[in-house]
């Protein structure tokens, strides 16, 4: 980093907080479960423009429209447990809050895709202008214009038998339930790109309810 910032020095910083919550209770004993939530604040600092190599300096907008600071807090929780059933059986549950994903609205001069005009470097060579149509947001400034996913909440679950063999020998059945009230949140955008055909449209869907059925044996 010494050699780095002679020529190219960090002007940016980044800083998350967070307060966390956890709950633990006789997970040893016959019930049992474990509760965790977070709350985040994630945020980016830029004082100043590095004059050789930052772009969105040249479209008019300041260090301190880049500052993030995330206009909601990032919010996720989790929650297992497990319960002893007669005939050597245990259900167990577990769920995950994740809070909604943010995301910058951005545009740029020109259309996508087009062919950005050459520009005759000082030593002859002609190369393909690295200043055209920088992307940026839309309204000049970060968390101004933004898109906003789903909550996902996603809740599995596990019914499980013990068999007891001579020896110490011991074959478990299992059956699991994955996203048992099969939400279909999307968590994320194809583009948040403005001019794209694909601005705003969902993607990273939660994958669909699924059953898986095992055995394991043990000797």
């Amino acid at each position: 980093d010494t050699i780095r910032d002679t020529y190219n020095p960090n002007y940016t910083w980044a800083e998350q907080r967070s307060v966390q919550f956890l709950y633990t209770r006789n997970f040893v004993g016959g019930w049992g479960m474990n509760a965790n939530y977070s709350w985040i604040l994630t945020d980016s600092f830029r004082t100043r423009w590095n004059p050789t190599s930052d772009q969105l300096q040249f479209y008019g907008i300041q260090p301190q429209d880049v500052t993030e600071n995330m206009t909601t807090p990032h919010n996720h929780a989790r929650v297992s447990t497990f319960v002893k059933l007669p005939f050597d059986m245990t259900f167990s549950a577990f769920y995950i809050y994740t809070g909604a994903n943010r995301v910058n609205v951005i545009t740029g001069k020109a259309a996508l895709g087009a062919s950005a005009p050459t520009v005759t470097l000082s030593n002859g060579r002609v190369v393909s202008d690295p200043f055209f149509n920088i992307t940026y947001p839309v309204a000049l400034k970060y968390d101004a214009n933004m898109l906003t996913a789903d909550d996902s909440h996603l809740v599995n679950i596990r019914l499980a038998k013990d068999l007891v063999f001579p020896g110490g020998r011991r074959l478990t059945v299992s059956g699991d339930i994955f996203n048992l009230f099969n939400v279909a949140a999307s968590t994320g955008f194809l583009s948040a790109d403005i001019r794209s055909s694909n601005f705003g449209l969902p993607t990273s869907y939660v994958q669909p309810r699924v059953g898986q059925f095992g055995m394991r044996f043990t000797f």
